[in-house]
């Protein structure tokens, strides 16, 4: 499954579901480890969309509180599946924290690495889980 995360019909990006929630996951842990302040890293620099000369999210000025809110208020990715496009998936999110899409935007942007879902032929046996990636 993919998920689309563009902001409109002409930048759409398709995404492994399966990646993007594990980013998600990653980066909601991290963000609600008493250890936050050292591992949840880099921390969102998001501009706000309404006013652009305004940071919503900054790293001079962390607010992991916020960060814990929009995470917590993420619906689950078995009802991220569900959107047909990358603008139902903004309203979806929206819905639940204004916040929402543009921290999921974050999660993907910030990765540094390149994370894909194995092939079923591919898993490791030892590892007993349908859910490896490399």
């Amino acid at each position: 499954h993919e998920l689309k995360v563009g902001t409109d019909s002409a930048d759409e990006v398709a995404t492994d579901t399966c990646v993007i929630d594990l980013l998600v996951s990653i980066a909601k842990a991290a963000a609600e480890s008493a250890r936050a302040q050292l591992i949840f890293e880099p921390y969102p620099s998001i501009v706000d969309p309404d006013n652009p000369r305004k940071f919503l999210y900054s790293p001079d000025a962390k607010n992991f509180d916020l960060v814990r809110k929009v995470f917590s208020a993420f619906p689950s990715f078995a009802d991220l599946m569900q959107v047909d496009s990358g603008l139902q998936l903004k309203r979806r999110l929206q819905e639940r924290h204004s916040h929402g899409f543009l921290v999921l935007q974050w999660v993907i942007s910030s990765n540094r690495s390149h994370i894909v879902r194995l092939s079923v032929e591919r898993h490791l046996p030892s590892m007993r889980t349908p859910h490896q990636f490399l």
